[in-house]
């Protein structure tokens, strides 16, 4: 008898408590546990309104997903502030590439830090231990871009315009690859000439890149980001070469590149964007229909690229223009030895003459 009067009272409260949520995941699918590209589970209780920055591809990223507005400091370059979203540049600034400012980021009162690699682990490590709530971001590959895009957009609430962005990545390399021919062109990437010529390995979101865009990367046996040797520039002899905007483009003009098939059939490009290649964006998707444009020019005739979706806009894609390349303006290496060894004749002639003087 007892069990039959207690029983409707706990059905009761087992519908009424069906009903109850608890405060921070009211209208809202928080909270959220997810895994970043440094491996760290991150759980996030709420949506977060106060987003700081520590890359300027993290900064491109928050803006095409529609969170400007919640940004509140963060590291940006001129091209972030200049084709992006120039009110970039009135963001609280929180350190530089060399280091961050933790004590102006902690006055910032963040719920989300998007950290990068190019942050130390000692770094992040230490905002952790500020009990604040860190994203590290890193992508290597196209792939890995537009699994952070899903990592921000399901860290803020905003998966359908994360979706969106990614969806369009895709479309656009689609419609690239059905062009393309069922041949590879031999490419290669010159980043820097400090201490020698650096380009992307294997690993490198710029070797995904030249892949994608129907090319082969004559650098890909390289792990990561890394030197070539002249040697196997030659022996590779790539088709086409590509030069970042700061690369020394005069050693162009020298041995190995004077002896390749790019510069004797004037295939030489220099980037239009920094962008384009050097963050890890959804922006990343122009530099390969200019590459694929470059790679294989008939191919690509005509090729559109629709509208994107991200908040940022998009960009037009004009048709790569070869670098010319005048060898004497520049004197080849071969041509060093050549010269040497007419000074040798010449002194060694002058000395026989004065002899018989």
């Amino acid at each position: 008898m007892r069990l039959a009067r207690v029983l409707p009272i706990v059905l009761l409260l087992m519908v009424v408590l069906s009903f109850y949520r608890p405060a921070f995941a009211q209208g809202s699918y928080y909270p959220v546990r997810l895994v970043d590209d440094d491996g760290s589970v991150v759980t996030i209780y709420q949506k977060p309104t106060r987003i700081v920055s520590l890359a300027p591809s993290n900064t491109i990223l928050v803006y095409g997903l529609g969170l400007g507005n919640y940004l509140v400091g963060g590291l940006a370059n001129e091209y972030v502030c200049a084709t992006i979203a120039p009110q970039v540049k009135n963001l609280t600034s929180v350190g530089s590439y060399y280091g961050i400012d933790f004590d102006e980021i902690e006055e910032l009162k963040p719920q989300l830090v998007l950290a990068s690699s190019i942050n130390s682990p000692q770094d992040i490590q230490k905002l952790r231990s500020m009990n604040l709530t860190v994203l590290v971001l890193n992508a290597t590959t196209i792939q890995g871009v537009e699994r952070d895009i899903m990592l921000i957009g399901n860290a803020t609430d905003t998966q359908q315009k994360a979706e969106q962005i990614v969806n369009w990545m895709n479309t656009v390399i689609t419609g690239v690859q059905s062009r393309l021919p069922g041949y590879k062109t031999k490419a290669f990437y010159l980043l820097d000439t400090t201490g020698g010529y650096w380009t992307g390995g294997s690993g490198t979101f710029i070797n995904s890149m030249i892949q994608l865009a129907g090319g082969e990367n004559i650098a890909s046996n390289i792990s990561g980001w890394g030197i070539i040797s002249p040697e196997d520039i030659l022996s590779e002899n790539p088709s086409v070469l590509i030069l970042d905007q700061y690369a020394n483009a005069s050693v162009i003009n020298q041995m190995p590149f004077m002896a390749t098939s790019a510069v004797h059939d004037d295939r030489v490009y220099v980037i239009p964007h920094e962008g384009w290649f050097a963050q890890p964006t959804y922006r990343l998707v122009y530099g390969i229909v200019w590459l694929a444009e470059a790679l294989h020019p008939n191919a690509m005739k005509g090729f559109e690229v629709p509208p994107c979706p991200a908040d940022t806009g998009t960009e037009n894609i004009t048709s790569p223009r070869p670098m010319h390349v005048n060898a004497s303006e520049g004197i080849p290496y071969v041509d060093y030895g050549i010269a040497a060894l007419v000074a040798v004749v010449v002194v060694l002639i002058v000395v026989a003459y004065e002899r018989r003087r």
